[in-house]
This record gives C-alpha cells, sequence and structure tokens, in this order.
C-alpha cells in the first residue's frame, strides 16, 4: 500500500513539474513577438535607409546636371553679352 501510495504521490508531483503552465506560454509568446517586431523593425529600417541613400544620389545628380545646365546657359549669355558689346562699339 505505501508503494503505490508513493507511486501516486511521485506521479502527481512528476506531472506538476513537467506541466507547462499558461504564463510560461504567455512569456513564450511575447518574447517570440517581441523577436519578431524587432525583426520587422530592423528590416523595414534597412529598406528605409537603402530608398534615402537612392533618393540622395538621384537628388544630387539631378543638382550637378542643374548646375552643369546652368553654367553652359551663363556661358552662352556672356558669350551673347560679348556679341551685343562689340555691335555697340561698330
Amino acid at each position: 500500500m505505501k508503494k503505490i501510495f508513493f507511486g501516486i504521490i511521485a506521479l502527481g508531483m512528476f506531472s506538476i513539474s513537467c506541466k507547462e503552465t499558461t504564463e510560461d506560454k504567455i512569456n513564450q509568446a511575447i518574447d517570440a513577438v517581441k523577436t519578431d517586431v524587432k525583426e520587422k523593425s530592423d528590416s523595414l529600417k534597412t529598406e528605409a535607409e537603402k530608398k534615402l541613400d537612392s533618393v540622395q544620389f538621384k537628388t544630387d545628380k539631378m543638382v550637378d546636371s542643374l548646375k552643369t545646365k546652368s553654367e553652359k546657359a551663363l556661358e552662352k549669355g556672356k558669350e551673347k553679352i560679348q556679341i551685343i558689346k562689340e555691335e555697340i562699339k561698330k
């Protein structure tokens, strides 16, 4: 009888110690969500940085193009002014 009694107690203690509690499951779920959110956040940050770099590159390229075009226009304007000055002197 003692063996059966101690066997039942041991079985009960074993089942209680191996049993996952709701709190453990909730903590695991929270940790999983935190990990997912962090990974998505890092992914979005990297993607945003790439797009920002691309926009910056395109903007720099446009500014350089406009600078070159304006310099050419200024040169043409100087040439026309020079021609007009020469015509006025005649």
